[in-house]
């Protein structure tokens, strides 16, 4: 009995040493690719509520080293009325910068990001700084990481007052024998904005698809 417990403790601690040798982080990673993000905007617009949907386009690049890193995205595009009349309600431009510290499963985040709209009710942009935490699980050997965000949206420079959070979760695609990665996620974000007596709550929610150029070691 003794024997069969021995054996059976080591066959766990066998396999418990492959998934950990499977699942080590890389020192050194660099990502650069494409990112596109399908959303739908709730925000109250010249006293109205309105809803709208669109889709953007842009750019996602990454750099980690050991336990530090550094992340930035950018993309824009036309939002569309989802109401009866339809119609275009103007463009939107997203664009984030990030910092990472600590190991992937825990990692804290902090950054900055801005919004800018333009629409017949004339342009307008807020900006903001972000701090949160990061978590990146690799499910065993299969090169699919399970990625969760969130954070809490803190006012920064201008004359518009952005406050809110964020929730972020998707599945990562990076196989360790080629240089290519592929993202599919899911995105909220919540603002309450406040410029002078004016004050306005926003959401987007967005279905987040990227993919590009992964390189690690």
């Amino acid at each position: 009995m003794k024997l069969r417990l021995t054996h059976l403790f080591a066959g766990l601690a066998t396999c418990l040493a492959s998934v950990t040798a499977q699942a080590q982080e890389p020192k050194f990673e660099f990502r650069l690719g494409g990112v596109s993000q399908l959303s739908v905007r709730n925000a109250l617009l010249a006293s109205d509520a309105s809803s709208s949907n669109g889709s953007t386009g842009g750019v996602d690049l990454g750099l980690r080293w050991k336990q530090f890193g550094f992340a930035v995205r950018a993309h824009g595009g036309t939002f569309d009325d989802s109401g009866p009349a339809g119609g275009s309600i103007g463009d939107l431009a997203f664009a984030d910068a990030m910092l990472l510290m600590g190991p992937r499963v825990t990692a804290l985040h902090l950054g900055y990001g801005l919004r800018g709209s333009s629409s017949v009710l004339g342009a307008s942009s807020f900006s903001f700084a972000r701090a949160g935490l990061t978590s990146a699980i690799e499910i065993g050997g299969t090169g699919i990481s399970a990625v969760f965000s969130g954070g809490l949206l803190v006012p920064s420079f201008g004359e518009t007052e952005a406050t809110g959070f964020e929730l972020e979760t998707s599945l990562i695609w990076a196989p360790r024998r080629f240089p290519v990665f592929a993202q599919f996620g899911y995105r909220h974000e919540q603002f309450n904005l406040v410029s002078g007596d004016f004050e306005r709550p926003e959401e987007t929610g967005s279905v987040v698809l990227s993919g590009g150029l992964r390189l690690s070691r």
